[in-house]
């Protein structure tokens, strides 16, 4: 299910908000705010199938669990708060850049003269291989992340990248991607 670039946008300048809001009044209140804030945005991005952003959304969700265990008070310790500091700004920075790319391509594709030979200048994906249902959910990823991926087998010939070198991705017969 996909979702808007502002909308992505918005749910990750909640999350900052909160963790703005624990920096300026650290208590354990407003730290259970901040953990129930990432569980939201890290439930979000799974929904959306915004998978490299739920990975760091749940890193940094473990982490904050951890702390929890830890039993530690409040304000955290400055090496914590460094931590989950660095792990919010980098998401918020993932994000953006995903969202980005999203309304690019997304603007790019009302274009009426944009063809699919713009997306070979822009990064082209091939997954190269015999049967293309092992590349069904692989395909499907990249897509979300504003690569066009396309199928082909191992006799056809790849247009020409126009000096842009492709991603390749190659299977053979003993690999395959939904077993």
């Amino acid at each position: 299910m996909l979702c808007s670039p502002e909308e992505l946008l918005q749910k990750n300048q909640a999350l900052s908000n909160t963790w703005q809001r624990y920096q300026a009044l650290p208590s354990f209140d407003s730290f259970v705010e901040l953990a129930v804030s990432i569980n939201s945005f890290t439930e979000f991005l799974i929904d959306k199938g915004i998978t490299a952003l739920h990975h760091a959304s749940h890193q940094l969700e473990q982490v904050t669990l951890t702390l929890f265990n830890k039993d530690v008070g409040h304000p955290l310790p400055q090496a914590a708060l460094d931590d989950l500091n660095e792990r919010v700004l980098a998401l918020g920075r993932m994000t953006h850049t995903h969202a980005t790319a999203t309304a690019d391509l997304a603007e790019r594709r009302q274009d009426p003269h944009y063809s699919t030979t713009h997306d070979i200048r822009v990064g082209q994906t091939w997954l190269i291989g015999h049967d293309e249902t092992a590349w069904r959910a692989l395909r499907a990823q990249l897509g979300y992340f504003g690569m066009n991926a396309e199928f082909t087998t191992w006799g056809q010939v790849l247009p020409d990248s126009a000096g842009v070198a492709p991603l390749l991705l190659l299977c053979g017969n003993a690999l395959r991607w939904d077993s």
